[in-house]
């Protein structure tokens, strides 16, 4: 739960300052759309008397101030639009010109309010007072004004939606966010569930391993020392009884090593399915079983392999192991596997009776049933299979195709 907190925390500390930019950038054009037409006005055309004129900006701007700090009241915000359109407008009237774009900084407000009838309703008082405004102008300045106030509001609307979408997006971040967290804590708890798990699985192993030592073996043990003892009498007066005991004795004995055997087994680990497919494993069998000599090399740089290709190398070298054995007589065997880039090859190399027509190789037709069966698994995983002769030995050579997991993505 804390980490929920903290990554909320956070999420908002990170939306924050992206939604105050926003609004910030918003706020600039609002006063640009009063400063800048006002300041044009002033060398441009006749705005009268100055001072008067200074003042009437300054009151617009305290307007436009007042509704930004009104923005948590909707209705404050309504009527200081309201009144911001009409002032705006009572200026533009009164000294004309370019002034008609005072008004267009209510645009910047308006249109985030809601409902969107209250939208409607301002965007149509605020066409109405501009085209009141310039009414007395010229009619080029007339189409001019509508022009650039549809413009302006069509503009206003698509920032409108690219915040709201853009407030969306931060929503979704923060709840992904929140999801992402609580997979987290989950896959914590997870583990930590497993531990205490197998923590508890291995402390009833244990208990279960020590009651069968002491229930089962520790008497067997106590009542053989008895049986020894007594043998040590009975022996020497009647050496038929004797015998006798010692072979309980020797039964007694099996029987416990049995059940050492069966509790020493249990407690080994298990074999991974990776270590039954392992090419080291398998020569160490084949020299052990056998008394020929075997030697494993690799090059380049070792990567891991899917299980499949794994299955296919082993029953490869399994096979070429056994045919270097049974027909060619082999004393010597070594695997080489090169790391590829695009490949993984695994040569199997023997020194054992070569084939009869060696010219025969580049049409080798892998008719027995076991060599069918490697080329038809190295096939099947779109890899190749060849053989060849160099320098008296023989080569069976394995080529399988690799994935990365940049070229999967």
């Amino acid at each position: 739960m804390n980490s929920n907190r903290n990554s909320n925390q956070n999420s908002n500390l990170e939306a924050e300052p992206k939604a105050n930019m926003n609004v910030h950038s918003l706020f600039l054009l609002r006063y640009g759309l009063i400063l800048i037409p006002a300041l044009l006005a002033m060398y441009i055309q006749n705005v009268g008397n100055l001072r008067l004129y200074t003042l009437q900006i300054l009151v617009l701007l305290t307007i436009a101030v007042f509704s930004r700090f009104a923005g948590s009241n909707p209705a404050a915000v309504t009527v200081a639009a309201l009144a911001e359109i009409i002032y705006a407008g009572w200026v533009a009237g009164r000294d004309g010109g370019i002034l008609f774009l005072l008004s267009f900084s209510a645009l910047c407000v308006y249109p985030f309010l809601q409902p969107h009838l209250l939208r409607t309703m301002l965007f149509i008082i605020h066409a109405w007072v501009v085209l009141q405004a310039v009414r007395p102008e010229a009619p080029e300045l007339q189409g001019a004004a509508v022009l650039s106030f549809i413009l302006t509001a069509f503009l206003v609307c698509r920032l409108r939606n690219a915040l709201e979408h853009e407030h969306e997006a931060v929503g979704l971040y923060d709840k992904l966010r929140r999801k992402h967290f609580e997979l987290d804590e989950a896959r914590q708890q997870l583990l930590l569930f497993a531990r205490q798990v197998e923590t508890t699985a291995q402390q009833e192993e244990r208990t279960r391993i020590s009651r069968q030592l002491h229930d089962d073996i520790g008497h067997r043990l106590i009542r053989i020392k008895m049986m020894l003892e007594a043998s040590l009498h009975v022996v020497p007066a009647d050496p038929t009884k004797g015998m006798e005991l010692l072979q309980q004795i020797r039964d007694q004995v099996s029987d416990s090593l049995e059940n050492m055997r069966a509790a020493v087994k249990k407690i080994k680990p298990a074999v991974r399915p990776s270590d039954s497919y392992a090419l080291d494993s398998l020569l160490e069998e084949t020299g052990r079983g056998t008394g020929i000599k075997t030697c494993l090399e690799t090059n380049g740089q070792p990567y891991p392999l899917y299980p499949s290709q794994r299955v296919v190398l082993y029953k490869n070298a399994r096979e070429a192991i056994t045919n270097a054995i049974r027909h060619g007589g082999a004393t010597e065997i070594t695997i080489i596997v090169n790391y590829g880039q695009q490949e993984i090859g695994m040569t199997v190399s023997n020194n054992g009776r070569l084939p009869e027509h060696p010219e025969r190789l580049s049409s080798f037709s892998f008719s027995g049933l076991g060599l069918n069966g490697m080329r038809e698994r190295t096939e099947m995983m779109g890899g190749c299979i060849e053989c060849r002769i160099e320098d008296q030995a023989f080569f069976l050579i394995t080529r399988l195709p690799v994935w990365k997991e940049h070229e999967l993505a």
